[in-house]
């Protein structure tokens, strides 16, 4: 049995004891054969439709409410990689959302941008914006991006203002003091009329300011909406301030965050996105070969004790390091598995999945996929093989990999090696050798910097599950 299997059926377990817990503080119970019911809530990437799929959490939306700034909208308002805040009832192991959120982390214009082969950062109305494999782009490539383009921003945001992107759409032309734009954050330094969401000023003055959800005053999270001059230092001239409630979740029921670790002092101490957690007697949930530590991406499942998340289970996510563009060679239904060209790929109930064909099915799952698809992953390297973070099926693929590079073999103008897992065959008379920035290198340069661990990608025809001969052998990281 998969990790992740034992995982779905410790959650259903854990759920099914929440539910008693819960029905027992409420005075209720019995053994009239119907349904336990208990709350759940929390924080998490939208990863697939068909209902609702929150990391790996299936949420049925029939009679759900869906919000977006402030605004009620249909769930097709929704995409994958969105950070949503879900409030709903877990029913014996059906969980059904009465409440869905979803708010942009900003939406403003890029003012600085430093990205290459498609990671990178950037900084827009002030915060900080990192860009990986596992950021997904709704409409344009991250190295097409410019400063000036006007962005809409969902993700994570670490205690030092810095995000961590997972999706990212170019809007319309941006217009100085015309275009109404928007960010979300903590209140600093607040006086009559202004104050500061990270380094950005906001001139509140004139501004409505809803307080249905609590008191406009320092470490508040609020929203604001408005518009910004041209200069570089030019405040954000607010028309709205909504105060946003950020408190701690209740006393029962199951809860669910998601975010960089922070703060960490061992595992039974750290916080997620502000919450103080204790995971100290939480099961792994996951293949990973790190521990929770400083700045690691993680999620946690549990319930609430003192303001305390206290985690039944944790799931420690390292930073994306492998994309794999290639035809479904074969599919093992059993593990949730594919096959792309020689190497394994594990697909877990968190992975998000998009289609992107021209005929794209927006509730795209593991059991949508088919031997002969073209699809493009991007993951982490495993011992074992890959596990994927994020399916996206497309209409044809160029085979190539990305990924840690391992065995680099081979003299004069041939090389054989492995990048992520998977075998490479390069000629120095038909391989076009390249450093990060596209410059043209011989083989025996290309070999002298591709040393074990460094991150290369590679494309060409796949012969018989290898990349045989590759056209381009490009170093991304070393």
């Amino acid at each position: 049995m998969t990790t992740d299997r034992r995982f779905v059926r410790s959650l259903r377990r854990g759920i099914a004891l929440l539910t008693c817990v819960a029905l027992a503080a409420c005075g209720g119970g019995g053994d009239d054969g119907g349904g336990q019911i208990a709350g759940i809530e929390g924080t998490g990437i939208v990863s697939g439709f068909g209902s609702v799929w929150v990391n790996g959490i299936e949420f049925e939306t029939d009679d759900a409410e869906i919000v977006f700034n402030g605004e009620p909208v249909g769930e097709d308002a929704l995409r994958v990689g969105d950070i949503v805040t879900v409030r709903g009832t877990i029913e014996d192991d059906r969980a059904e959302a009465d409440r869905i959120v979803f708010d942009r982390v900003l939406d403003g214009p890029i003012s600085r941008i430093e990205v290459r082969n498609g990671v990178g950062r950037l900084v827009a109305l002030g915060e900080t914006v990192h860009i990986d494999t596992d950021t997904r782009l709704i409409n344009t490539p991250a190295d097409e991006l410019a400063a000036g383009d006007l962005i809409a921003v969902s993700g994570v945001a670490a205690d030092d203002g810095d995000l961590r992107a997972t999706s990212i759409e170019q809007g319309p032309t941006y217009r100085p003091d015309s275009t109404r734009i928007d960010i979300e954050g903590r209140v600093r330094d607040l006086a009559a009329d202004r104050f500061y969401i990270g380094p950005l000023e906001i001139d509140y003055g004139g501004a409505t300011v809803d307080l249905a959800a609590g008191e406009l005053k320092d470490g508040a999270f609020v929203q604001v909406f408005g518009t910004q001059g041209a200069a570089a230092d030019a405040p954000l001239v607010a028309d709205s301030v909504i105060v946003r409630s950020r408190g701690p979740a209740s006393d029962s029921g199951h809860v669910f965050r998601t975010g960089r670790i922070e703060n960490f002092d061992g595992p039974g101490d750290f916080t997620i996105a502000g919450q103080r957690i204790d995971a100290q007697d939480a099961s792994r949930n996951d293949d990973a070969s790190i521990d929770p530590a400083e700045g690691v991406f993680a999620w946690v499942y549990g319930t609430m004790r003192d303001n305390v998340l206290v985690a039944d289970t944790l799931t420690v996510r390292p930073d994306p390091n492998v994309v794999i563009e290639a035809r479904i060679r074969d599919i093992d239904e059993a593990n949730d598995a594919l096959t792309l060209l020689s190497v394994d790929v594990r697909t877990r109930s968190d992975t998000l999945y998009v289609d992107e064909r021209d005929a794209a099915d927006r509730r795209l799952r593991f059991d949508g996929l088919a031997r002969g698809n073209s699809v493009r992953i991007s993951g982490y390297a495993t011992d074992t093989g890959v596990t994927a973070t994020r399916v996206t099926r497309v209409d044809s693929a160029t085979t190539r990999t990305r990924g840690p590079v391992a065995s680099v073999s081979g003299s004069g103008d041939a090389l054989s090696l492995e990048v992520a897992g998977i075998p490479v065959i390069a000629r120095d008379d038909v391989t076009e050798f390249e450093d990060a920035d596209g410059e043209r290198l011989d083989a025996a340069a290309f070999r002298t910097r591709a040393e074990d661990g460094a991150i290369v990608e590679a494309t060409g025809p796949d012969n018989d599950g290898r990349i045989d001969t590759a056209r381009t052998l490009r170093l991304i990281e070393h």
